[in-house]
């Protein structure tokens, strides 16, 4: 049975041009088609936050097709689906969460895919419990646990581990090169902690005290020994009260806190206020709960460049304007 292409090699006057046009035709329609005539298509993998949308991404490399739900500047614990949102999920070959009731108004999409037969993974769900903080201090055995494990190097790392086995099952003819990209990626994660280390030690002791709009930072604080005080508890939803704000205030002032911080995901008006009502700086905007934008760049270890849409890129903006702000010497 004759191709369309070669039926086209058959009919066309052979001048060069010609000859020229049809071969690149014909490598055309016969390299982008398998033996069915069709393209295979690559697994539709839907994540929920941007931190899983390049953890991803790093994994998979060009082997999936990644939608993320949320982008830059949106938190996931306000965050409610639309229904091209749904839409997305209906689709999925695999449905990617961060789990921890990170995603705490996403719990019904999620659970009505799941009745559909649409495999779901909660990338939290390999972290051990030892690494893992709760309202009630450094474990779990108490209230609820803190979703923002991506500031724990280990503990992102266990993430890291958890999705790429699973992402193995989906793909199980990519699994070298998932598994190469991850160790990458393991690697990443661990240079970029030891920098962090070393950076904060730059930070006077008794100024290693960081303030924030909301309290997703105890596991960077555990990870790098700094003290963590948020206006908001661990979720932004419920809002601080009269008495939260004033009693920030006095530990502001009582510590002679240099510097305080706004977050690119919460509104940072509460935090203006309470900078005007201690007579403090803002230190600048951190990256909480979503990655920064597309096309934005910051050097780090060894002077390496990294987009402020990757885990690496938000970590070394967060540490280094952290440095900045709090190890600045009185006047």
């Amino acid at each position: 049975m004759e191709t369309f292409a070669s039926l086209v090699v058959r009919f066309v006057p052979p001048s060069s041009l010609a000859t020229t046009f049809v071969l690149a035709l014909a490598t055309l329609f016969t390299g982008c088609a398998d033996e069915s005539g069709e393209t295979p298509s690559k697994p539709l993998i839907v994540v929920t936050t941007t931190h899983l949308s390049d953890l991803v991404r790093t994994i998979s490399g060009d082997r999936s097709e990644v939608t993320a739900l949320m982008g830059p500047g949106v938190d996931p614990h306000l965050y409610k689906p639309t229904s091209r949102d749904l839409s997305s999920l209906s689709k999925a070959d695999l449905i990617i969460y961060h789990g921890l009731l990170l995603e705490g108004r996403m719990g019904e999409a999620l659970e009505q895919a799941e009745q559909k037969g649409i495999p779901t993974l909660a990338a939290a769900s390999g972290i051990p419990a030892s690494m893992l903080i709760s309202d009630a201090g450094d474990d779990n055995s108490h209230g609820n646990v803190d979703p923002h494990v991506w500031f724990s190097t280990q503990a992102w790392t266990a993430c890291l581990n958890t999705v790429t086995e699973r992402l193995v099952e989906l793909e199980p003819s990519s699994a070298e090169v998932f598994r190469q990209n991850a160790l990458l990626m393991q690697r990443e994660i661990a240079k970029v902690g030891d920098w962090a280390r070393e950076r904060i030690n730059e930070i006077p002791e008794d100024k290693r005290k960081l303030v924030t709009s909301h309290d997703a930072f105890r596991y960077l604080g555990r990870d790098l020994g700094l003290k963590v005080i948020g206006l908001q508890g661990i979720s932004t939803n419920v809002e601080a009260g009269l008495a939260d704000r004033a009693n920030l205030v006095e530990f502001i002032v009582s510590q002679e806190i240099p510097a305080i911080f706004i977050e690119s995901s919460v509104n940072p008006g509460a935090m203006r206020e309470i900078a005007r009502e201690s007579k403090v700086l803002i230190g600048g905007e951190l990256f909480s709960d979503a990655l920064g934008p597309p096309g934005e760049r910051i050097s780090g270890p060894g002077e390496e460049s990294h987009g402020l849409d990757t885990w690496s890129g938000t970590m070394i903006h967060n540490v280094s304007t952290i440095v900045e702000a709090l190890s600045v010497k009185p006047q």
